[in-house]
């Protein structure tokens, strides 16, 4: 049996631990999509088409992302589902920097909005390491040091 490291050890528990983590984070997001859109709706830009379908078929994809992201067989496809749904959703996360009115009426500071927007880098990498299938020591110690933040940050919302 191959001795761990202290090191090594917590970074294979932690993606141990962020694989069912994340699948709940994105069940559950994808399910307030379709429970209680207002607020989706609400942080759209005016600029996206069809915003319900958009809502509605992105809470869908955060939902299947959940599924497939527990299973080793189709993790690599849904963590590269996850890293182009961030970068889908992107522009609504952007828009809420810059729109103080989606500010106001989320009751958000605009530190509020930069801060959720700078998490998004933490949630692409841990989806690229989840989407990886050769392990980088590197790779993973950053992941897991950003992905306790990550989830304690969006817990707190």
């Amino acid at each position: 049996m191959e001795k761990r490291s202290p090191l090594q050890w917590f970074v294979a528990a932690s993606q141990f631990i962020s694989v069912p983590v994340m699948s709940l984070f994105y069940g559950y997001i994808g399910w307030k999509h379709l429970a209680e859109p207002k607020f989706f709706l609400d942080i759209m830009p005016s600029y996206i088409p069809l915003p319900e379908a958009a809502v509605w078929w992105s809470g869908l994809w955060e939902m299947s992302i959940a599924v497939f992201l527990l299973h080793p067989r189709t993790r690599r496809f849904s963590a590269w589902s996850t890293f182009v749904l961030l970068l889908v959703v992107s522009p609504v996360n952007i828009n809420m920097c810059f729109d103080s009115e989606v500010c106001e009426t989320l009751g958000f500071t605009k530190e509020d909005a930069i801060l959720r927007l700078f998490f998004q880098i933490p949630l692409l990498c841990i989806a690229l390491w989840h989407a990886s299938s050769k392990k980088r020591s590197w790779q993973g110690l950053i992941c897991s040091l950003l992905f306790y933040p990550t989830i304690f940050y969006f817990l707190t919302l």
